[in-house]
């Protein structure tokens, strides 16, 4: 195929939805290649312990098979010159060319940890950056989007929300100019899931439990049971889709941990149901909104009481588009990692 765009590759963090990436990267070659005329190379990988590069890219699946035997990449050999190890991840970002940072490690919301510090490097080495860790968003979102101005750089961070949910992508793209009058919606599927098990009568830690081991649940449960998470999620969106500059202390914040399987019986037998809810309301001015994440008993048959077990859902309430309703079931991570995959696409298409 002619006109072909080579992209490269830095992924930061190599667990679960980068592991996923670069298996959508092999299975999907073909599509994105005929498709849309581009062909990514991965250079640079870190995970926990080191990182590993080669200019000439990485062979994803010798990398997959050689993470998959429990072990770092820093100590991957494949069969190839011009790979080089390092203890120092920062460094080695700085060593090699790329063209986009993928950012996929562990989460720190307290100060937004390397994960931040990856970031803005990459930003001001003018490469572009595509985000599957909400920390850096978090502690810094207007740091980030404006050095990524002064560097004419992208940032994309689709699965920062929902996971696989085009939930930025169509506020951004397909609300343009709308007033939202209201945001409302369950932005966290493993909550959702312990929600659904309560109301079955399984217990609460068992429920948990599950959630951890299929590896939807933060690495941090509290950050799920306690609306943490769900909070980060309904800022990202009011920062980046409806404009609106708040904060985390902006947002009352109720999680489901104190929620008992009778207080769902009671609801279930009243044609009810309970759902850890993000809501945004503007009030009568037009100028705020009143934010919060707690539980709410709604009806079964409403659209944020249908949203059950793995599923999570977003309703945009507008003044020129009346009201746009979205949900999907992601009991797996293969949904972030495809969201990943689709901000990869657009921004290498504007390179």
């Amino acid at each position: 195929m002619s006109n072909v765009k080579q992209i490269s590759l830095a992924l930061c963090g190599f667990g679960t939805v980068n592991q996923l990436l670069c298996s959508l990267l092999i299975e999907k070659k073909e599509e994105i290649l005929n498709g849309h005329g581009i062909e990514f190379i991965v250079r640079v990988v870190l995970d926990s312990k080191g990182g590993v590069a080669c200019v000439n890219g990485l062979n994803y699946s010798e990398l997959l098979n050689h993470k998959r035997s429990k072990q770092s990449v820093n100590s991957f050999q494949p069969n190839v010159n011009e790979i080089i190890h390092s203890d120092n991840k920062l460094e080695l970002l700085k060593q090699f060319d790329y063209d986009i940072l993928v950012e996929a490690s562990i989460v720190n919301l307290k100060d937004g940890g390397d994960a931040l510090k990856y970031s803005k490097q990459a930003l001001e080495n003018g490469k572009s950056l595509v985000l599957a860790n909400k920390g850096p968003l978090v502690c810094d979102f207007d740091g980030l989007h404006e050095l990524a101005k002064q560097k004419n750089s992208h940032i994309a961070f689709s699965a920062t929300t929902c996971g696989g949910l085009p939930v930025v992508n169509v506020g951004k793209r397909d609300l343009l100019v709308a007033k939202f009058t209201k945001v409302e919606g369950v932005f966290n599927s493993t909550t959702n899931f312990i929600l659904s098990q309560l109301a079955k009568g399984e217990t609460f830690e068992t429920a948990l439990k599950e959630a951890q081991q299929i590896g939807v649940a933060e690495a941090d449960p509290s950050l799920d049971v306690d609306g943490w998470d769900t909070a980060f999620k309904l800022y990202i969106i009011m920062r980046s889709v409806c404009s609106y500059k708040c904060s985390l202390s902006d947002i009352s914040i109720t999680g489901v941990s104190k929620v008992t399987p009778e207080e769902l019986s009671s609801a279930n037998k009243n044609g009810n149901t309970v759902k850890l809810v993000a809501k945004a309301e503007l009030d009568p001015s037009g100028k705020s909104y009143a934010l919060s994440v707690r539980p709410e008993v709604v009806p079964n048959t409403s659209f944020i009481g249908g949203i059950k077990g793995w599923e999570m859902g977003v309703r945009f309430s507008t003044d020129i588009f009346s009201s746009i309703e979205m949900k999907i079931d992601e009991k797996a991570p293969l949904a972030t990692a495809a969201a990943v995959l689709r901000d990869l696409i657009h921004t290498g298409k504007m390179l």
